[in-house]
């Protein structure tokens, strides 16, 4: 059971002018916010990809307000999804990915976790809108979702397991019944619902006919799903450790868990990236087959008139552009520009071109919901966006951190990398023990930033400006950071390890 809300919410909650001078609860908008995990934006069709991977997204698209400049704030499931739920940066909410081995060790020696959950006092998206006589119901895929965050805050039903359906790459694919169940029982009240799927998250092992769809010619080593799934349940043997005259990234990838997977990929042969981009293509159009369910869900309870309907992902993926795979600590743009789409009752299709973040959805529902969005919330309200006025673009920050340490108000980021985004230009800063070093994009004329204009003496004015916006920044989030607590993380769920283990975060 979720901890009980503030009182100041329950306060608003009764009051006359939060229910809408006496509209009937029927009235209230319904919420869904659908995330499809690690899923970059320019994968899909309305973001430019001209392969069939998503047919469904593209007609929901087509019927939404779409934000063509969405980024992420944090590259990894874990702090990402606690920004979106509690719109605070990552290094305020301090939540990370977790720690697999880590984490199992500590356990084991009976020590306690350094690991952090969010402070119980920071109030999330969902208990708002349950203090607001909303139902309350999630559906995810399990792993960094884990409840032993703090991510079941505010939920009557917080619901990770395997049978819920939701646990992709895994022996059962995408299945919505659980979920359609909860909606059959909940169709006639207000809901706020989260449903998340680990598609297409590696490793890329879409079921038939789309692990052959996008390159059908492929006779190499790299195994399709049958094969991957049959070793990952069987235990068979892995393929053989690469040899020392072999890449160092290839060396790096075979070191991954799921290793029955990764471990027959050669990242650096431009045949097998070919194929290993065709298989996350795969996993693209499963995903979108998924997405159809779910919509089609939602039409055939005649609930889609009164519900706003959010897609999202919480970060890219990574394909060699830079040397690395997956998603690691970077903030470059395949790994944060995100696909946002938001389809409801009075919003006209529109696409906007402003910069946003996952930070502004937040304040944004509870907005669109008549719901005050607490006030420590950093992001800012797309409402006017959404209904077609225009405002002054802002810039968007993301972040990442990789080593705190012990402050006055507990641990604050030492090695970071943060990044601004503003209408034009993507800055990014690193910062790792004594070095520091800075990149600078000009996203109009290099929209995948792949070349770093910092060195150019006619951008040194536009780099000291960022200096001073970057201590800004630091300042603010010190500033609400200051006002919660570290807390350990909480005890894992029963299978949790299991879930980490398939999605390559354990072994």
């Amino acid at each position: 059971m979720s901890r009980r809300a503030p009182a100041w919410l329950f306060a608003l909650a009764a009051s006359p002018a939060f229910l809408g001078c006496g509209e009937p609860r029927q009235e209230k908008l319904n919420v869904v916010i659908v995330s499809l995990d690690t899923l970059r934006a320019d994968a899909l069709g309305a973001y430019g990809e001209a392969r069939p991977t998503s047919p469904t997204f593209d007609r929901f698209a087509a019927q939404s307000v779409v934000f063509e400049s969405a980024f992420s704030q944090a590259p990894m499931t874990a702090p990402s999804h606690m920004t979106l739920f509690t719109s605070l940066q990552p290094s305020v909410h301090r939540v990370v990915n977790l720690m697999g081995e880590a984490i199992r060790a500590k356990a084991e020696e009976g020590e306690e976790s350094v690991q952090w959950r969010v402070d119980p006092a920071v109030t999330t998206l969902s208990e708002v809108f349950r203090a607001g006589g909303w139902r309350t119901a999630a559906f995810h895929g399990g792993g960094n979702l884990t409840q032993s965050l703090g991510f079941d805050q505010g939920f009557e039903w917080y619901d990770g397991k395997p049978k819920n359906g939701m646990n992709a790459n895994a022996e059962r694919l995408f299945d919505f019944a659980q979920s359609e169940a909860w909606l059959d029982a909940h169709a006639d009240e207000p809901f706020f619902l989260f449903l998340h799927t680990y598609l297409p998250h590696a490793p890329y092992a879409p079921p038939p006919p789309w692990d052959r769809a996008f390159d059908p010619d492929y006779d190499g080593p790299i195994p399709y799903r049958e094969a991957y799934v049959r070793a990952m349940t069987s235990g068979e043997p892995g393929p053989p450790a690469p040899g020392p005259d072999a890449s160092p990234t290839r060396q790096r990838m075979a070191k991954h868990t799921p290793w029955q997977f990764w471990g027959y990929v050669d990242p650096d042969d431009p045949r097998e990236l070919e194929h290993l981009k065709a298989l996350y293509a795969g996993d693209v159009r499963t995903t979108d087959d998924a997405l159809a369910t779910m919509l089609a869900a939602l039409e055939r309870r005649g609930l889609a008139e009164r519900t706003l309907v959010i897609v999202l992902s919480d970060h890219g993926e990574g394909f060699g552009e830079r040397g690395y795979f997956e998603h690691p600590g970077k903030l470059h743009r395949e790994l944060v520009h995100v696909p946002l789409a938001v389809r409801g009752p009075g919003l006209a299709p529109r696409r906007v071109r402003a910069p946003v973040g996952l930070i502004d959805v937040a304040p944004t529902v509870c907005e669109l919901a008549g719901l005050a969005a607490p006030p420590e919330m950093q992001g800012r309200s797309l409402a006017a966006l959404l209904r077609g006025v225009d405002e002054p673009p802002r810039a968007v920050w993301s972040e990442f951190v990789w080593r705190w340490r012990n402050g006055p108000n507990g641990p604050e980021p030492l090695d970071f990398v943060r990044a601004r985004r503003d209408e034009r230009f993507t800055v990014i800063a690193t910062k790792k023990g004594a070095a520091a070093t800075v990149e600078l994009y000009d996203r109009t004329n290099d929209p995948l930033e792949r070349t770093d204009l910092a060195a150019l003496p006619e951008h040194t004015a536009r780099l000291e400006a960022f200096v001073g916006e970057l201590a800004v920044h630091e300042s603010e989030c010190a500033a609400v950071r200051a006002r919660w607590q570290t807390l350990p993380m909480g005890e894992l769920e029963e299978g949790a390890f299991d879930e980490l283990r398939k999605l390559g975060y354990a072994r």
